[in-house]
């Protein structure tokens, strides 16, 4: 059985690193909309990611293979959990990350944790304005999405 703990990543010998293919959705309210912040620094954000995962011999590397954009009010106003959204949306298997920067009024992020069997609301949801550059200060490092992706990599909170 395949899961992300047992080793569904490409793995590449050249940077000793387990590559991640990366899907960035951007979803907008309507056509021509400006509202979500996100649009234009997608690859500001997987650059975060991979300064985030690239020490402590994590060995991980996010790739871009794709920025989707969505027109939908409907995706942009659903509530705190964007369900529909990702199910009608997602792409690819357990090995493809996708990210979608939204509207959320309860939360600046949330994912879905690893598991053994396919979840068709895998990936990672962020408020569009927490990644790099956006206007969420102090969120808005690209640390939200770093601290989700940790989760969809299945690591829990730690205490100190």
């Amino acid at each position: 059985m395949q899961s992300k703990e047992n080793g569904i990543f490409s793995f590449d010998p050249a940077s000793n690193k387990k590559r991640i293919p990366t899907i960035i959705h951007i979803v907008k309210p309507s056509e021509g909309s400006t509202a979500n912040e996100a649009e234009g620094k997608e690859q500001n954000q997987i650059d975060v990611l991979n300064a985030a995962f690239a020490g402590n011999d994590m060995g991980f590397e996010f790739v871009l293979i794709k920025v989707e954009t969505h027109v939908s009010q409907d995706y942009w106003n659903e509530g705190p959990l964007k369900d529909n959204m990702v199910k009608a949306t997602r792409e690819g298997g357990m090995e493809t990350l996708n990210m979608w920067f939204v509207a959320l009024d309860t939360y600046l992020g949330y994912a879905v944790f690893p598991s053994d069997t396919f979840n068709e609301l895998d990936g990672v949801v962020n408020l569009h304005s927490t990644i790099k550059g956006g206007t969420s200060s102090p969120y808005n490092l690209g640390a939200t999405a770093v601290h989700e992706v940790g989760h969809w990599l299945g690591l829990y909170h730690s205490t100190y």
